[in-house]
């Protein structure tokens, strides 16, 4: 018997949705929403990026400066936000 495996098309849907994450160096609450078109939004701004790496792991997005933006799955949801430009990793939770 053969293992169906995914097809691409259906990564998108893991990282869609909305997350929150809090930063304890500003002392604030961010949001995160991301599109099954993978459009990423961070505090309800447009975040101008290109995925660079996508599968069940980990999304990769590289924003206008270079700086990658990582989210990090359980298999099952996003659980963590790593942002290279602050050295940073947030764990996310669904809003």
């Amino acid at each position: 018997m053969k293992r169906k495996i995914k097809p691409l098309t259906s990564l998108p849907v893991l990282y869609a949705g909305n997350w929150k994450y809090f930063d304890g160096t500003r002392n604030r609450t961010h949001t995160i929403s991301i599109s099954p078109k993978l459009n990423l939004t961070i505090d309800d701004q447009a975040i101008p990026a290109n995925v660079e790496h996508i599968n069940s792991q980990e999304l990769t997005f590289v924003d206008k400066f270079g700086y990658r933006i990582t989210i990090q799955t359980n298999q099952e949801r996003p659980v963590k936000l790593i942002d290279e430009a602050d050295d940073q990793a947030y764990n996310i939770e669904p809003l």
